[in-house]
C-alpha cells in the first residue's frame, strides 16, 4: 500500500520551489503526497500538479495572529488528514504538526529552511526570537527524522538540540541552458526582498557601470527599494519583477549577465545560509558574486563558479562587477565551470537520492515498530 504524506509550510505553493521538487520527487517513488501551504492576498490559482495541493485562507497574514491562526487551523487540519507521515516545514509549522505526531502516533519529518531563530528580521525583536527559540527547545529535541539545506544549518542545530540533520541541498532540477540572447545582459538579484541582502547596496554601484540590475522577488523592503530607486532617478537602470513562476524565473536567470548573491555576516541564518540562487546561477551557466561564507566556498574551491567576496560595501561590490565585465577570460572561465558543475549540482544527482532514504526510513522504521 502506498504511503499518504502531509506536508505544511507557510509560503505561496506556485513560488516555492524547493516544495515543489521535493512533493514532486515523493510523488514519482510512489508516495501520495499532500502539500498544503497558505494563501496570501497576491496569490495566483494553484498550478496543476499530479500531487494534490491546497492553502489556508487565513484572517491574519503576518506578526504573532499570523502564527496562531495557522498553527491552530493546521493542527485541525492534520487530525483529520489521511497521513502515514507529517512533515514540518522550518520552525513556523512545527507546533502544529509536532502535536498531531504525537496525538495519532506517526512519525515527523522536520524539514529545516534555515536557521529560524537567526534570521536578521529578528535581530531587533528580542521577544519574539526568545520566544521562537523556546518552541525550537520544548519541540526538536526528540525528532529523529530531519533535513536541511547547507553544512551549517545542520552544525548550528546539533549543537543546540542534538539533532543529526542529513543534507538535502536546495539544488535545482538539471537544466540545458542555452546561450545568452544578445543585447539582454544585466545583474540579477532573485529572492526575498529583504534586509541583510545587500540590495541597496547594488543600486549604489549602478554609477560605475553600465549593466542594468533587475530585482525578481517581494518582500519586507520592496516598497522601500522602489522609493530609492525614485530617489536616486535610476527608473531606468532598475526593473522589479515581483515574485515570479518557476519557468518564468529561470528563463530570466538564463539571459542575465551575472548573478548576485550577497548576504550579511552577521545574521546567523545567512552565515551558514547555502541559498538556492547560488546553484540556480549555476544550472543557468552565468558566474555569480556571492559571499566568502563557508558553505559557498566549500562548493566553490570544488568548481569556481563565483567570485566570492569578504564584504558587500559597494567598493567591493563595484570591483567584482567590473572585474568581470572587464576580464573576458576571467568571465568564460567562471561560465565553463558553471557548465561543468551543472552536471553534478542538480536536484536529481544529488539531492533526490538522500530526500528519498529519508522518507523511506521514516516510514518504513514507523511501520516495522507497529507491525
Amino acid at each position: 500500500m502506498n504511503k499518504h504524506l502531509f506536508i505544511a509550510v507557510t509560503t505561496d505553493l506556485n513560488t516555492d520551489q524547493r516544495m515543489q521538487k521535493t512533493a514532486l520527487s515523493l510523488h514519482r517513488a510512489g508516495y501520495i503526497v499532500h502539500l498544503l501551504g497558505r494563501k496570501l492576498p497576491q496569490s495566483q490559482a494553484l498550478s496543476s500538479t499530479p500531487y494534490t495541493q491546497s492553502r489556508l485562507n487565513l484572517w491574519f497574514h503576518k506578526g504573532p495572529l499570523f502564527y496562531a491562526e495557522f498553527n491552530l487551523r493546521l493542527w485541525l487540519f492534520a487530525l483529520i488528514a489521511r497521513a502515514d507521515a507529517f512533515t514540518a516545514v522550518d520552525t513556523d509549522s512545527l507546533p502544529a504538526l509536532r502535536l498531531a505526531a504525537l496525538m495519532r502516533r506517526k512519525p515527523l519529518i522536520w524539514d529545516a529552511h534555515e536557521i529560524f531563530t537567526g534570521v536578521p528580521e529578528l535581530a531587533r525583536r528580542p521577544f519574539v526570537r526568545r520566544f521562537w527559540q523556546l518552541i525550537e527547545q520544548l519541540l526538536l529535541p526528540g525528532i529523529r527524522h530531519s533535513y536541511t539545506v547547507s553544512e551549517g544549518v545542520a552544525e548550528w542545530y546539533a549543537k543546540r538540540h542534538g539533532l543529526c540533520m542529513q543534507l538535502v541541498y536546495n539544488m535545482p532540477l538539471a537544466q540545458n541552458p542555452t546561450p545568452q540572447a544578445g543585447g539582454s545582459a544585466y545583474l540579477l538579484y532573485q529572492g526575498a526582498v529583504n534586509v541583510g541582502r545587500g540590495l541597496p547596496t547594488l543600486l549604489q554601484t549602478l554609477s560605475r557601470h553600465h549593466l542594468p540590475l533587475v530585482i525578481a522577488g517581494g518582500g519586507g523592503i520592496l516598497q522601500t527599494l522602489k522609493d530609492e530607486v525614485r530617489r536616486l532617478k535610476l527608473e531606468d537602470r532598475v526593473t522589479f519583477t515581483g515574485s515570479l513562476q518557476p519557468d518564468s524565473l529561470r528563463a530570466l536567470t538564463r539571459d542575465a549577465f551575472i548573478g548576485l548573491n550577497l548576504l550579511d555576516g552577521e545574521s546567523p541564518n545567512y552565515r551558514h545560509s547555502l541559498a538556492n540562487r547560488f546553484f540556480d546561477f549555476v544550472q543557468a551557466g552565468i558566474p555569480q558574486i556571492s559571499m566568502n561564507f563557508e558553505s559557498y566556498r566549500r562548493f566553490n574551491d570544488q568548481f569556481e563558479v563565483a567570485i566570492l567576496l569578504d564584504s558587500t560595501d559597494a567598493d567591493s561590490v563595484s570591483q567584482a562587477i567590473l572585474n568581470l565585465v572587464n576580464d573576458p577570460d576571467l568571465y568564460n572561465r567562471l561560465r565553463h565551470q558553471c557548465r561543468v558543475a551543472a552536471e553534478q549540482w542538480s536536484w536529481e544527482a544529488t539531492c533526490e537520492p538522500v530526500l528519498l532514504s529519508i522518507y523511506r526510513n521514516a516510514t518504513h522504521a514507523h511501520a516495522t515498530i507497529n507491525s
